[in-house]
């Protein structure tokens, strides 16, 4: 969790609503592994997900899941599109994208279900997509941060873009244990 915030305070310094999108993406996350009947100890009870009653109805939980995840996913597009960055979340043993916003969907031309994967990096400029998949599952494979500047050509109207890439390992309350890779993407021009 502190390589997160590290990374969020190097790289956008006072943008504090980049902050609480990932915060906010990252405590859905880990209520919704506990609440999936997962092992791993996340430091998050039965009351965190449940509320103090533990008699609560299943649908009535499930409800309020459902809103909660909707009104999370309106404040993460509300804030990728103000400050204009590209988010998205990767496997923890592939790398693969497994969920983008929808800045990063306009950016590269490519409708939702397309980026999912490896889709995404057919918007990456022929010239470097391979360099760019190997040098990420290379990151990958050794959970390390990776870091890139490459071109990308939106799929859609033909533009060019030159971007930054930064995705990192988000582990599970400081232990060893991967949750995710969370990645930025912003334009450096056009």
């Amino acid at each position: 969790m502190v390589d997160l915030f590290k990374f969020l305070i190097d790289n956008y310094g006072t943008i504090t609503a980049g902050v609480s999108i990932l915060i906010g993406l990252l405590l859905f996350c880990k209520k919704w592994i506990k609440n999936a009947g997962s092992t791993l100890n996340l430091g998050i009870s039965f009351y965190d997900i449940f509320g103090k009653d533990p008699a609560k109805s299943i649908k009535e939980t499930h409800e309020e899941i459902k809103t909660q995840h909707a009104i999370l996913s309106i404040r993460q597009e509300i804030h990728s599109k103000l400050l204009q960055i590209g988010l998205f979340v990767g496997h923890p043993q592939t790398g693969r994208l497994v969920w983008a916003n929808g800045y990063l969907g306009d950016l590269l031309g490519i409708d939702s279900k397309e980026m999912m994967g490896t889709g995404w990096t057919y918007a990456v400029h022929e010239d470097e997509r391979e360099s760019l998949v190997h040098s990420y599952l290379d990151a990958v494979r050794n959970q390390t941060v990776f870091q890139s500047r490459n071109t990308i050509i939106n799929q859609r109207d033909g533009k060019e873009y030159l971007i930054n890439i930064k995705v990192i390992p988000v582990y599970i309350d400081d232990s060893d244990q991967l949750l995710t890779y969370i990645a930025c993407i912003t334009v450096i021009s056009e």
